[in-house]
Order: structure tokens, then sequence, then C-alpha cells
């Protein structure tokens, strides 16, 4: 397992340490002690750091406990019925009407990455499946230990 100190030598020995640099670290609750080297990284580094993450284990609840209000909280939200209109029509050639587009909106829904390729609605809907199972019965039931 990746640890905080393993973590924070990967960075330090990867960047200038007087320039500014920009992290962008992705479901970093999987790394055992997280906290501890993004604390170190602003006391150490002139660094911007971006987490992201749709996991339980990254609330924001526990944001101000880990980073001690040294955040900035950003809500990403699936695709508007407009912005699923756009992705279609900056990958495409063909037109829909807007009829057209609402029904493949309201069957494929607003996860970008329903709208970057022309999968089948049987392949829309495996992913939907698939991102339901990793955040709910994944992480919630694991993190709680529900049992069902």
């Amino acid at each position: 397992m990746v640890t905080a100190k393993d973590l924070y030598d990967l960075v330090v020995t990867r960047i200038h340490p007087t320039k500014s640099t920009y992290l962008f670290l992705d479901e970093v609750q999987e790394v055992k002690g997280w906290e501890k080297a993004i604390n170190a990284f602003t006391v150490d580094l002139k660094i911007d750091i971006y987490l992201t993450g749709s996991n339980s284990g990254l609330m924001s609840s526990e944001l101000s406990t880990y980073l001690a209000g040294r955040y900035v909280e950003f809500h990403i939200l699936p695709l508007s019925f407009q912005e699923s209109v756009s992705f279609y029509e900056s990958r495409r050639k063909d037109f829909l009407s807007v009829t057209q587009h609402f029904d493949r909106y309201k069957r494929l829904g607003g996860f970008p990455v329903l709208h970057t390729a022309d999968y089948t609605y049987e392949g829309a809907y495996k992913i939907v499946q698939d991102i339901y199972s990793s955040t709910i019965l994944r992480d919630t039931i694991q993190r709680f230990n529900i049992r069902i």
C-alpha cells in the first residue's frame, strides 16, 4: 500500500522547489495517511493542489478536519440537457432535432462519459450500473459496514 511518505517523496523529487506547481491527485484517499502528505506539501512547497474523487472516503466534512479549512470545494454536477447537446454536436456532424436530443438525454442521462463516444443504450446502461455499483455498493456499504 502506498503511504503518505511514499506520495510525498514521489512528488518532491519531481518538482522544482521554488517554481509554482500544480498537483492533481485523483482518488487520493487510497493513500494511507494522504492528508499528512497534502499538509506537508502546503508547508514545504509552492504548490496548488487539486484533489478529485467520487468516493465516500473523501467527503467534505472530513476534508475540513484533514486540511484545517485550507481548501475550496467544487461540486461537479452531471451535464445539463444543453451541455449534452453541445457535447454531441462538437463530436458529430449529423443533425438531431431537439426532440431526438431530448430522447437521447432521457435515455443516457447526464454523466459526461456517456456523451463522449457513441455508446449503444445497452453499453450506456452498463456504464451507469458500474458507476452506481462502485459508488453505492462498494464505497458506501463497505465504508459503513452495512450488511445487505
